[in-house]
């Protein structure tokens, strides 16, 4: 998932982020919310508010002390909102429970086809050692 950035200024003092304009206030230059908001995209604030609240959101930036774990703890909360929003009983961990169970079944079938692998050579082994058998049995006649 890909962070939008501001940064063109006159796009910015001309139309407030998604957060500023749900909150029905100016968005300042120094809106430490409208890099992961963008005006163009109103609901992905919408999903981050209904599930964590401004303050909430803001308090966690805060707390995270460089601009790369603020991007990847922001990547977090707006994956985790979006996944609540399309399945609001499991969320995230409804994803996890569905890749789980693929990873199972590829396992399972991976098990299944090792047992077919060495059934196979069994069977090659079990057949040349008949043929040498049957070639031995008619070069002695």
């Amino acid at each position: 998932m890909n962070i939008q950035t501001n940064n063109n200024s006159k796009n910015a003092a001309s139309s407030a982020c998604a957060a500023c304009k749900h909150q029905r206030k100016r968005c300042r230059p120094d809106c430490a919310l409208a890099r992961y908001f963008p005006a163009s995209n109103p609901q992905q604030f919408k999903d981050v508010h209904r599930l964590f609240r401004v303050s909430n959101v803001t308090k966690i930036l805060d707390s995270v002390p460089s601009a790369r774990e603020r991007d990847r703890a922001m990547q977090s909360i707006i994956f985790e909102a979006g996944a609540r929003r399309r399945d609001p009983v499991h969320g995230v961990v409804g994803i996890l429970r569905g890749l789980f169970d693929r990873v199972e079944a590829t396992q399972m079938e991976l098990e299944s086809l090792r047992r077919q692998i060495a059934f196979q050579k069994c069977f090659r082994i079990q057949r040349a050692q008949m043929q040498q058998t049957q070639m031995g049995m008619f070069t002695n006649i």
